[in-house]
């Protein structure tokens, strides 16, 4: 026996190195955590919403010196609608999504083309990274595959195209849910959460 296996050692671990890595591929996708820590920050992000319906009033985002501004602007109305940023936060410890709710305080006294600022309260006062990635590697992604392929359970994001993800190192971590009607083409980091000492700029 133990001279058949010296026989053929070559042709035996030239098939098991092959599906030993295979193996480890899918767990690796399946639990990423195994081999890349988890992602440790949260964050604010843009998707935006292709059904929303159209009230005369457009809405912008974006970070300045690590603060949120939020503003809106009284436009034209058009019946057929526009599209329209949601806001969304990611808690990391989490691993999921929740939409902010963006209300402008009109006061009807607003001119047209003009931007006027009004307040998230929910997100008053947190300190905002507008870099590409998160002090911890992490950076936001989309995924555009689609479902199906040979081998589908080797990508998280392999079951639905336009998913919004956080990927390191080979892994990736789902952030929007992609059976939601938005879709993870058009998303847009805004920031990344920072805490109490961090100076990642």
């Amino acid at each position: 026996m133990m001279n058949l296996i010296r026989k053929n050692l070559l042709l035996i671990t030239g098939t098991l190195v092959p599906v030993l890595m295979i193996l480890f591929l899918i767990v690796a996708a399946k639990y990423p955590f195994i081999v890349v820590a988890p992602p440790r920050y949260n964050l604010l992000f843009t998707v935006n919403d292709w059904n929303y319906y159209d009230r005369g009033v457009a809405v912008q985002l974006y970070v300045r010196d690590g603060v949120l501004k939020s503003e809106y602007q009284v436009i034209e109305h058009t019946p057929a609608g526009r599209a329209s940023p949601k806001l969304f936060l990611y808690d990391a410890r989490k691993g999921s999504s929740r939409e902010i709710a963006l209300v402008p305080q009109q006061t009807g006294k607003e001119e047209k083309g003009v931007w006027y600022s009004f307040d998230v309260p929910e997100l008053k006062g947190l300190r905002l990274d507008s870099s590409e990635y998160a002090p911890d590697g992490y950076r936001l992604d989309r995924d555009y595959r689609s479902s199906g392929g040979i081998m589908p359970d080797l990508f998280i994001g392999s079951r639905g195209s336009g998913r919004v993800m956080l990927v390191k190192d080979g892994a990736r971590v789902p952030v929007l849910d992609s059976r939601e009607r938005y879709y993870g083409y058009d998303a847009r980091l805004l920031g990344w959460i920072l805490e109490e000492g961090d100076n990642h700029e």
